[in-house]
């Protein structure tokens, strides 16, 4: 019996926390609270700060860059108000933050006419709308149909049969895309049809009907639908439509018709007037 509660006596129990010791963890929680909220506070005031700087910059915007006028010039095709709506355009709109490119494509899309489109922004409060007008200038033949482009290869009609009054480019492919530009396939087709047309105008040579590249050793041009020139390739192209441009004015007659070849003009320094 004895040696049991010499065992049980043994056994140490637990300290009980003096009252200076709970007052300190009470002491430690509260600052820990404290420090907490103060924290907790401190960025609450700082987002706070910064969410009131941003709404009051963004007030400031609205108010101050509010659409009040807006003016479209160059058009002859269309009304400013159908030219203002196609774009989705209207006042109390805000300047900064309008997205002009997409207006410019939604105006460029929706009407078939325009073959430019530019909005200006003239701060504080107009907004501009320069157009430019599509002028039927090129025909090309995709799958069984003519369809005419602009100067700047906007579709904007299909026919049966080669339009008149606008220049064929026979031997390029293309496509229209879904905004009604049209896209050229071959890049340095494109390129080799531009270099033709540009020396073509830069010489003044007006009335040609067609511009064939299918053969890059055979260029030729329709001139008034009566006279089939060939240039043969690219090479010397300025000199070769100078020439062309002499033998039109001073060579031959508005009533003669046939084929002109330039071909040979480099190499052999003539050329050749075979009569229909």
């Amino acid at each position: 019996m004895n040696r049991e509660l010499s065992k049980k006596s043994n056994i140490k129990r637990p300290k009980r926390p003096t009252k200076r010791g709970l007052r300190k963890k009470v002491f430690l929680k509260r600052k820990r609270r404290k420090f907490i909220f103060r924290r907790f506070f401190l960025v609450a005031i700082c987002l706070s700060v910064v969410f009131l700087f941003f709404f009051g910059i963004h007030f400031s915007l609205s108010k101050f860059f509010t659409i009040k006028n807006i003016s479209v010039q160059g058009s002859s095709s269309y009304s400013d108000a159908e030219v203002i709506s196609a774009g989705e355009l209207h006042t109390k709109q805000n300047l900064l933050f309008l997205n002009s490119k997409k207006a410019e494509n939604k105006i460029y899309t929706s009407l078939p006419n325009v073959d430019e489109v530019k909005i200006s922004k003239k701060f504080p409060n107009n907004l501009i709308i320069s157009l430019e007008d599509a002028i039927p200038t090129y025909h090309l033949k995709i799958e069984n149909e003519y369809i005419v482009i602009s100067a700047k290869n906007k579709f904007l009609a299909k026919f049966s049969e080669p339009p008149d009054n606008t220049v064929g480019l026979i031997g390029i492919e293309a496509e229209i895309k879904e905004n009604g530009k049209v896209e050229y396939r071959n890049p340095e087709s494109l390129k080799l049809m531009e270099e033709i047309l540009n020396t073509l105008r830069s010489k003044e040579i007006e009335n040609i009907n067609e511009v064939d590249i299918s053969d890059l050793q055979n260029i030729t041009l329709k001139y008034e639908n009566r006279i089939k020139i060939n240039i043969g390739s690219q090479d010397d192209l300025d000199y070769k439509i100078l020439t062309l441009k002499e033998i039109l004015n001073n060579k031959i007659s508005k009533t003669e018709r046939g084929t002109l070849n330039l071909k040979d003009l480099k190499t052999q320094n003539r050329t050749y007037f075979t009569y229909e």
